[in-house]
């Protein structure tokens, strides 16, 4: 799956009835393409490559030796991804993203799915390694279960990133069928890969879940049994704009590690965390088809 990807794959789906020529989708649509253009921003793909890295999915990671792997009440979360921050591309603005240090991600993949909506700490865990490289040796899982991925190394480059078609940024914008569904080739971003660092997210479901990543980390139900926005939701649409997606994965059938069907992990965090470090209080969603 990390040669087709998930999104090519799903545009595929989409794409199976004769295609309008590209061009002419363009020439039909300027104005709503012209919109959506603007909004775009920088984000970074992660890609496999044949060659070692220090930034890795998968494998055992190469950790300090004061720094503690991440348990829960069940035990000892899984491992699934190391990002070593000097091997990324410089983005303008780098929201805050250290230009060195090395990122730790963990699970606890078995019970992820468990609980609709995000998940926080219980869940999901965010740790982060100042001196990523001259300190760190690898590192086994301390317990034996089936959820050790096997290791895939990690190249990056620079992309450009636009909303989803589903995208709050859009809602007040009647987007063609066409546009829709040809989304990916209006707005290509190279992400056929295992991994996207900052950006927008590419959902495949929620159309606001920034939205639902505050609700949970404050506690406030957005719907009540009825359906109805609930009184407290109302004050999280200010506060939706504290949170920023820090990575994507897409899941990888060839090594175990998949998001549901043909889906994908999302790991948020609120800005003012990022500029200090702080990587307690990250979230993660899972979307799939």
């Amino acid at each position: 799956m990390l040669e087709m990807g998930l999104f090519s794959l799903i545009r595929n789906v989409l794409s199976r009835e004769p295609e309008t020529p590209i061009e002419q989708v363009r020439l039909e649509n300027q104005s709503i393409i012209s919109q959506i253009e603007a909004l775009a921003v920088q984000a970074i793909a992660g890609f496999s490559v044949n060659y070692n890295t220090n930034s890795f999915t998968g494998g055992s990671p190469k950790m300090p030796s004061t720094m503690q792997w991440p348990t829960n009440t069940v035990g000892d979360l899984d491992f699934i991804a190391q990002l070593d921050l000097g091997d990324l591309p410089s983005l303008n603005p780098n929201y805050g993203l250290p230009k060195s240090g090395v990122l730790y991600f963990f699970v606890d993949y078995e019970n992820c799915f468990a609980e609709a909506g995000p998940v926080g700490s219980n869940i999901c865990r965010v740790l982060y390694a100042e001196d990523g490289n001259n300190s760190c040796s690898l590192r086994m899982k301390p317990s034996k279960n089936k959820f050790n991925f096997p290791k895939s190394n990690l190249g990056f480059k620079k992309v450009t990133s636009y909303p989803s078609s589903s995208s709050r940024l859009l809602e007040s914008s009647e987007i063609p069928r066409e546009v829709k569904v040809r989304w990916t080739d209006l707005f290509p971003v190279g992400l056929e890969n295992a991994v996207q660092v900052m950006g927008y997210a590419e959902q495949l479901q929620t159309e606001d879940m920034e939205l639902d990543v505050e609700a949970a980390h404050s506690g406030i139900k957005i719907y009540d049994q009825n359906r109805q926005m609930t009184a407290g939701a109302t004050s999280l649409r200010s506060r939706r704009e504290d949170w920023i997606m820090l990575a994507q994965f897409e899941g990888l059938d060839e090594v175990g590690c998949t998001w549901g069907d043909c889906g994908a992990a999302y790991f948020w965090i609120r800005k003012e965390d990022l500029q200090n470090l702080d990587f307690s209080n990250v979230w993660m969603v899972t979307e799939y088809l």
